[in-house]
């Protein structure tokens, strides 16, 4: 497992998004993110109007520019980095963001908005 500080670039739907991460010594990379272990509905088909609303509550929680703390595990079949997503509105410190922050992916188990996948 490895931890960073991202900035959040784009959300993609619930479960998904792009950061630009640093990874220190003055280098970044943009990641393509697939949260560990939860799964929203798609914003595609039957789950759309579900997909949407979780995708709506993800982008309101993370505008573009928030800073988050990223722990990433492995790479996923699509080629994302599975991942926990920490955030704290308002900080861009890892200490307090890890120290205070919420968790994105237990946030989104709690409100309903996903369900725990456990075929990662």
């Amino acid at each position: 497992m490895f931890q960073y500080k991202a900035k959040v670039e784009r959300i993609v739907d619930g479960d998904t998004l792009w950061v630009d991460v640093d990874l220190g010594f003055f280098l970044r990379q943009k990641m393509h993110l697939r949260l560990w272990r939860v799964n929203t509905p798609e914003i595609r088909g039957i789950e759309r109007p579900e997909g949407l609303r979780a995708k709506q509550y993800v982008a309101d929680a993370l505008p573009p520019g928030s800073t988050v703390v990223i722990k990433t595990y492995k790479i996923e079949k699509y080629g994302r980095f599975l991942a926990d997503v920490y955030y704290l509105p308002g900080s861009d410190d890892n200490d307090q963001i890890l120290a205070h922050g919420i968790h994105l992916n237990q946030e989104l188990l709690d409100k309903g908005l996903a369900t725990l996948a456990e075929d990662y």
